[in-house]
């Protein structure tokens, strides 16, 4: 995990911050919201790939992610 967080902690250095928070924010999204169930590890893992970029980049980070699930949410339907 500690590569991966690396590697994109350079891309925020390198590029946009918002354009890396926006494609971080929709690889996340397809990665956990398929018409399978995902693999409860691969939700963790990811959602500490998250928190460990929220601690080290910024709290923007957190915020895009947090964002999107509430505004994902009034369109989702629950079950």
């Amino acid at each position: 995990m500690q590569a991966i967080s690396g590697q994109i902690e350079e891309q925020y250095l390198s590029n946009s911050r918002a354009d890396v928070s926006d494609t971080l924010v929709e690889l996340v999204q397809a990665s956990c919201v398929t018409p399978a169930l995902t693999p409860e590890r691969l939700s963790m893992e990811l959602m500490m790939l998250v928190a460990i970029l929220h601690g080290n980049v910024g709290s923007e980070v957190g915020e895009k992610h947090l964002m999107q699930i509430v505004t994902e949410n009034d369109t989702i339907e629950v079950l």
